[in-house]
């Protein structure tokens, strides 16, 4: 594959969905793996022309992300980072001109998805599993919330939602 098809390729890509740059970057790492096309400094080249072209965006990566896992994975905020970071995202992203921390672009983008109404849903299907099982309220609860801290909602919300769903 030549620069110019690699580049195709992935223009192609970004035009069917968001993809950030650090993706883009694991891709081109990749190919190079199999026959050598880009080296780091072709690479950082071919990011900035994608995102001057408006191919890959990362404010728009994550605000897409930070949606479709809360509302399609029930994700909570503290996944989501945890996540973006995992995928190599850096702390601080460029948004409208200006350097915006990660997690408030998170937070931006879950405005506009119900969160606590999402953690209730899941909770709820979690504690109709639970509730056929002989174990005492307590150690439910406690499940419950265990499950709730691993989707990366914070305590606060999920003991919350835990004591609305297990009231008797």
């Amino acid at each position: 594959m030549e620069r110019e098809a690699a580049m195709a390729k992935v223009r192609k890509m970004c035009s069917g969905r968001e993809y950030c740059s650090a993706q883009i970057a694991s891709l081109f790492r990749r190919w190079n793996a199999r026959e050598y096309l880009f080296g780091e400094n072709e690479i950082a080249a071919a990011i900035a022309e994608l995102e001057r072209d408006g191919y890959i965006c990362d404010a728009r990566f994550v605000r897409a992300y930070a949606r479709d896992k809360a509302r399609f994975g029930g994700w909570g905020p503290e996944k989501i980072l945890y996540k973006l970071r995992e995928i190599g995202l850096p702390a601080a992203i460029a948004d409208d001109g200006t350097e915006k921390p990660l997690r408030s672009i998170v937070e931006q983008a879950l405005d506009s998805v119900d969160t606590e109404g999402q953690l209730k849903k899941i909770l709820s299907r979690k504690w109709l599993s639970l509730r056929k099982k002989e174990e005492p309220l307590a150690g439910k609860r406690a499940r419950l919330l265990k499950f709730a801290l691993s989707r990366g909602y914070s305590y606060s919300e999920a003991a919350k939602a835990v004591a609305e769903i297990t009231q008797p």
